[in-house]
């Protein structure tokens, strides 16, 4: 019914379902922290589910990607405490994959997220503007055409490793930049 390749242990979907939303609830001011939370954990755990019951993961799996992501959570949100320090981790993270397993798809993107995310956090100084509405809808456009433009062409060239590390950075930095569009595009 569903194949993977690569590693089981853990749960890439679990880990990244963690770390995604329980970040949006962390950085997104919409309603009550406990809401956010809430809807968070919801939509990990569902996840999580989908994972056993398409029968690609056993429950340890699964568990192991949610306590992995929640240490790591934990860790940027109450030690690096900015997003640019996160990158940072995440790009040496990767570079030690890289260094102890060889270059992947997965490992050049996560090196190219980390890279790219801690230059253009750095060049933003460190901050998003401030959203207007009519900003944040032109940013939600911006970023859905961004996002479509690169995954349909990464789903259609399948580019090598060191591309797609780049296409990363490239594509992390301008989903960054993306606010800061959104909002001189309202202005003007």
């Amino acid at each position: 019914m569903a194949t993977g390749e690569g590693y089981g242990f853990p749960s890439g979907h679990a880990t990244t379902a963690v770390l995604v939303w329980g970040g949006l609830a962390w950085s997104v001011r919409i309603g009550r922290h406990r809401q956010r939370v809430a809807v968070a954990a919801g939509l990990a755990l569902l996840i999580g589910l989908s994972r056993l019951v398409l029968g690609v993961h056993f429950l340890v799996d699964v568990l192991a990607g949610f306590a992995a992501a929640g240490a790591v959570l934990w860790l940027a949100l109450t030690r690096l405490r900015t997003p640019d320090r996160v990158f940072g981790l995440a790009a040496v993270v990767a570079a030690v994959g890289i260094g102890t397993s060889g270059l992947t798809q997965n490992a050049a993107a996560a090196l190219g997220i980390g890279v790219g995310g801690a230059i253009i956090w750095r060049l933003l100084g460190g901050q998003s503007p401030a959203a207007t509405p009519a900003g944040a809808r032109l940013t939600a456009a911006l970023g859905v055409a961004v996002v479509l433009t690169a995954a349909g062409a990464t789903l259609a060239v399948r580019p090598a490793p060191l591309a797609t590390g780049l296409a990363a950075a490239v594509g992390t930095a301008l989903l960054l930049a993306m606010p800061l569009a959104g909002e001189r595009l309202a202005k003007k």
